[in-house]
């Protein structure tokens, strides 16, 4: 922005304000106009008329000449107070009928990361931590923080710091030059004072995708094991997910077991961020070898299929918890624990700490929801008209939960207690199949819709491809896939 003083063909000046930007540049700006005025009156003849100018004895005819300014009283407030200035000007003393400008002009700012400008200090967030403590620890002005929090739509997610994320700031004798934030990993938000003001962007960064191979043998658990293979815990949730539906974790792993899985790592800047998904796997368990490939279907849903296009996900997952042990199974003739008598177990009770998370085996709607005599607190989610499967003895309900409540399959519904008749905290969970009730842990699973005819063109050459790198993965053949970023 600019502050501007025209002179007209009438030779009178007239001021023109163009959005002035702080206080102090107008206090430089007077300053400077004020230095102009005592120049004028010492040339006699700018802000002067032909008459006036005769009037004091000042030639009318002036052989043309240019002045550059550099008031020192405006160069020196403009050092204590704001960025370097510099003060441009051109008096034409003929005027030949048209106008002459004189121009104040802030000088643009370097940019945040060149040469002359100070390093980035990274701050990292703590608990409890918020942009305001930070500014106070460094000795920044809140007046700076509420302009970049005003300058930009995204800024205010500055607003929602979470322990262990970083914001990096540049700070030059007391004051903040420039404010950087990782929005995620491709959007940085950078703030930078620009003519005395802070000024916002979004700045992108392109990710790199590289394909790794890794294998593992199961010693004493999958998740030791995946760690052992150096894979990371999302890699490991994914692996267990993908084989949810067909293999339980805690009855069906054996010593001897293994897996051999192609994935994704997502690099920034040469720095590896993230991992990405598990493309293809093949999982041994007792003997049993079951490869899968991941496939975006048309409609963009994506799912884990076998190599004949049978789909991984079934319309239930085995279990609703990600932790526990079955403490007591599926019995017609089980001798109760309180009442000391034969009652029926009608589902399989999992151990597990108070307030682990439960998850809803299937799409479906809260039938129930409520306190239920032994069960205590307890959920019943139908599943279309033939499903309907029941969790109890919960400790609390997710907030929010209510009858008629659609809920998704793997989403928390609620947490382990030892609510009603229980002698410890575990969950019971039943499954009934038209109103009778199952053993959870050997019925049938109905399967999740299988690669249609209209997607097999496309998917077996897909997955042809991709098991070839699971028995072949040569780092070469590996360099060479490009998959798509997907996080």
């Amino acid at each position: 922005m600019a502050y501007r003083v025209y002179i007209k063909n009438d030779y009178r000046p007239e001021i023109i304000w163009i959005r002035p930007k702080s206080r102090r540049g107008r206090i430089a700006f007077l300053t400077m106009l004020i230095s102009c005025l005592l120049l004028s009156a010492a040339t006699g003849y700018v802000f002067f008329g032909p008459e006036e100018a005769e009037s004091n004895n000042t030639q009318a005819a002036v052989t043309p000449f240019t002045v550059s300014v550099t008031p020192g009283a405006v160069q020196e407030a403009a050092n204590r107070e704001q960025p370097a200035s510099r003060f441009t000007g051109n008096i034409t003393a003929s005027l030949p009928r048209e106008i002459t400008q004189m121009h104040w002009e802030e000088a643009t700012e370097t940019a945040p990361d060149r040469p002359g400008w100070p390093d980035w200090t990274n701050v990292e967030i703590k608990r409890g931590d918020n942009m305001a403590h930070i500014f106070n620890r460094h000795g920044l002005s809140p007046r700076d923080l509420h302009e970049i929090l005003n300058s930009h739509e995204l800024a205010p997610a500055l607003k929602r710091l979470l322990p262990g994320q970083v914001v990096s700031l540049q700070v030059e004798d007391g004051d903040l030059r420039a404010l950087k934030f990782d929005l995620d990993l491709t959007r940085t938000l950078l703030a930078a004072r620009q003519s005395g003001v802070f000024t916002s962007e979004i700045i992108t960064t392109e990710l790199e995708m590289r394909v790794k191979q890794a294998q593992g043998v199961i010693n004493d658990s999958l998740y030791l094991a995946g760690q052992d293979a150096g894979l990371s815990d999302r890699l490991i949730m994914q692996l267990i997910d993908i084989y949810g539906w067909d293999i339980d974790y805690r009855l069906d792993i054996r010593k001897g077991d293994s897996f051999r899985i192609i994935y994704e790592e997502i690099f920034k800047n040469r720095e590896k961020v993230a991992t990405g998904n598990i493309l293809a796997v093949e999982f041994n368990n007792q003997g049993r070898s079951i490869r899968s490939v991941r496939f975006a279907r048309a409609d963009g849903q994506i799912d884990y299929f076998t190599d004949d296009g049978a789909n991984m996900r079934k319309a239930f997952i085995r279990n609703p918890l990600d932790f526990g042990r079955i403490s007591s199974h599926f019995n017609p003739k089980r001798k109760h624990p309180v009442l000391n008598r034969i009652r029926a177990h009608k589902g399989v009770d999992y151990a597990a700490a108070t307030g682990t998370p439960i998850k809803a085996t299937g799409d479906g709607k809260v039938q129930f929801i409520g306190n239920k005599g032994g069960y205590g607190k307890t959920i019943i989610v139908k599943h279309g008209e033939k499903y309907s499967t029941l969790y109890a003895h919960m400790s609390r309900f997710r907030k929010g939960m209510k009858r008629g409540q659609p809920v998704k399959q793997g989403q928390v519904i609620g947490y382990v207690g030892k609510s009603g008749l229980a002698t410890g905290p575990h969950l019971h969970y039943e499954f009934r199949m038209n109103g009778v009730h199952r053993n959870p842990v050997t019925v049938p699973l109905p399967q999740a819709d299988s690669i249609s005819v209209a997607e097999t063109d496309e998917f077996r050459p897909h997955s042809s491809y991709l098991l070839a790198l699971l028995d072949n993965p040569d780092a070469a053949l590996l360099a060479l896939y490009d998959p798509k970023i997907s996080l």
